[in-house]
């Protein structure tokens, strides 16, 4: 059975020597709990020569999209299909190592409400990803506005249609990846602590207790549109300011 390979791939478009101070600060600590990994980071040319060179096919498609985000959020797909291993945001904090949540698997993918792509990994040539390029082809025209749906017209629902969490979602759900037994669904606690997740009532929980998790995802969204950046920042702030004022017997897990 071929596994995931231990390789960590990251991507900050602007090349290396733009990234941000906190950012590479989480570089580091990546680098400490992984030894003897391999690590590699993404910048816009190399994202674009890897399509170009083994996915020609797509590349229209690819340099086509009028959103920079889209192209970010396409090239990890890419990249785990190609080389394999594991793609985490940078904006993702390494608490503990991951090699134990890689045995004996193929694919997983971070799942709290739904599936998001900060964090996710693959054997080189997965099953899922041809699927997810079709979809990337199928869901590349922008929404037509519905009302009352208006809401399926925004700059940030089309980001996340064709080539985010909803896309991914979608894809992972019709390849049957939950009934797959080398691969897994991570719940949110695990890569996304606060990330709100389904409760046993069904209705959304945000869980900020990191005892279990391996990651914290900071959930910069720089991707958004301002406004909507800005007030995503702002409930997370407060979320993890009321965390920190309960104590676990009272927080509003479900456990």
């Amino acid at each position: 059975m071929t596994e995931i390979p231990h390789i960590l791939h990251q991507s900050w478009f602007g090349g290396e020597a733009r990234i941000p101070p906190v950012y590479r600060a989480y570089r580091v600590g990546w680098r400490r709990l992984h030894p003897g990994w391999t690590f590699r980071l993404w910048d816009e040319a190399g994202a674009r020569e890897l399509v170009a060179t083994h996915y020609p096919e797509y590349l229209a498609l690819y340099d086509g999209y009028p959103h920079r985000i889209q192209r970010i959020d396409a090239c990890r797909y890419f990249i785990l299909h190609q080389q394999g291993g594991v793609y985490a945001d940078l904006d993702v904090e390494c608490l503990k190592p991951i090699d134990e949540l890689l045995a004996g698997l193929d694919f997983f993918i971070s799942k709290p409400w739904a599936c998001t792509n900060a964090v996710m990994g693959s054997a080189p040539g997965h099953r899922l990803w041809p699927q997810v390029f079709a979809e990337l082809v199928a869901r590349r025209a922008r929404p037509r506005f519905r009302f009352p749906a208006f809401p399926t017209c925004s700059r940030d629902y089309y980001i996340g249609y064709s080539t985010g969490p909803l896309m991914i979602t979608a894809v992972c759900a019709a390849a049957g990846i939950d009934g797959d037994p080398r691969a897994r669904y991570y719940p949110g606690y695990v890569f996304e602590p606060g990330v709100p997740y389904r409760g046993a009532d069904g209705r959304p929980v945000q869980d900020w207790d990191t005892t279990r998790s391996h990651t914290i995802h900071h959930m910069d969204m720089h991707w958004l549109f301002w406004p909507n950046r800005v007030l995503s920042r702002l409930r997370n702030r407060l979320s993890r300011r009321r965390a920190r004022r309960l104590t676990p017997a009272t927080s509003d897990t479900d456990g």
